[in-house]
């Protein structure tokens, strides 16, 4: 299976977590945007990595507070440990 068939493999995972926390569809559609964005990016360049950051910040701005490590992990598979680093970098060292 390759990562884009993940991306959508994966959507079904996400439906507890919308079902939990009810979004508008507008905001679904750009989550998962989103999480097809952060399951396609395997090896990264700085770039990739800024650009990863910024996605992770633009779903937390959509998402309920507090919940996007919860999503992620959900459904993207990542661990929040690694979502805190890849937004610290992007908002740390995004200027430079």
């Amino acid at each position: 299976m390759d990562n884009t068939t993940d991306a959508f493999a994966l959507t079904s995972t996400a439906a507890t977590f919308y079902e939990t926390y009810p979004l508008a569809e507008e905001t679904k559609s750009q989550l998962e945007e989103t999480a097809r964005f952060l399951i396609s990016v395997s090896r990264r360049s700085t770039e990739e990595t800024f650009k990863l950051g910024e996605h992770l910040e633009r779903a937390a701005g959509l998402l309920p507070e507090g919940t996007l490590e919860k999503w992620a992990v959900e459904r993207c598979g990542y661990t929040a440990r690694h979502v805190r680093t890849q937004r610290a970098v992007f908002r740390n060292l995004a200027r430079y």
